[in-house]
């Protein structure tokens, strides 16, 4: 009960803290130029990110202010950071990063500002180069779905079990990302209308969730064991 209280409490909070970006004329949001893989522990990664006002596509916009990048890996909590700066030429933002450990690595980018917290694509951070040579996309399983939809979400009707994979369906008309308020579930990035992204239910747990820019959307996510 307790952990579901802090939950809607945060969710509130993110919630109100979204209106202020939009208020004063408008928001954008990040995303990768291109997929990430490869990633070696110890070894420096290069980042592209290209900036969409409203998260529309197509409407890409080069801020003077730099992205700043914070990776947190699932397991430990360990927190990396790097700065994106921008090139008005490409109309992107590039970075280079380095993540001292093996595992899963949640990742988001922001200015802290016009730029509203954009989650980025999980990434996996394999032990050495021959790894990641040998490494192959897991084979999709049946998923449960989730709608999104302007202003709100549609859950599944089933209940959802650990191990579950979650099917992010945009069916709005407007993009959308979707974040938690509590770290141990996995962010959404960049949906543009029609878009999937496939995420694991990896734990137990009754989890808010929430889309930065718009702020009426909330909901909450069981996990069941």
């Amino acid at each position: 009960m307790r952990r579901r209280l802090i939950a809607a409490l945060l969710v509130t909070v993110l919630a109100l803290a979204a209106i202020a970006p939009v208020s004063a004329g408008g928001f954008a949001l990040a995303r990768l130029v291109s997929p990430v893989e490869g990633i070696v522990v110890g070894k420096p990664v290069a980042v592209e990110l290209q900036v969409l006002a409203h998260g529309v596509e197509g409407h890409v916009v080069t801020t003077s202010a730099p992205l700043t990048i914070t990776a947190r890996h699932r397991a430990t909590g360990v927190e990396v950071t790097a700065v994106a700066l921008p090139d008005a030429v490409s109309q992107t933002f590039r970075a280079s990063i380095t993540f001292p450990q093996t595992g899963e690595w949640s990742w988001s980018a922001t200015d802290g500002g016009y730029v509203q917290p954009s989650p980025l694509p999980m990434l996996e951070v394999l032990a050495s180069v021959k790894d990641a040579e040998q490494a192959t996309p897991a084979e999709l399983d049946a998923s449960m779905r989730v709608t999104i939809r302007d202003g709100g979400f549609v859950l599944p009707d089933e209940p959802i079990h650990v191990g579950d994979t979650i099917a992010w369906v945009n069916e709005g008309t407007l993009s959308h990302v979707v974040m938690s308020a509590d770290r141990g579930f996995e962010n959404v990035p960049l949906l543009q209308p029609g878009e999937t992204y496939r995420t694991t239910a990896t734990e137990a747990g009754t989890f808010a969730i929430f889309c930065p820019p718009h702020a009426g959307m909330v909901a909450s996510v069981v996990v069941e064991p």
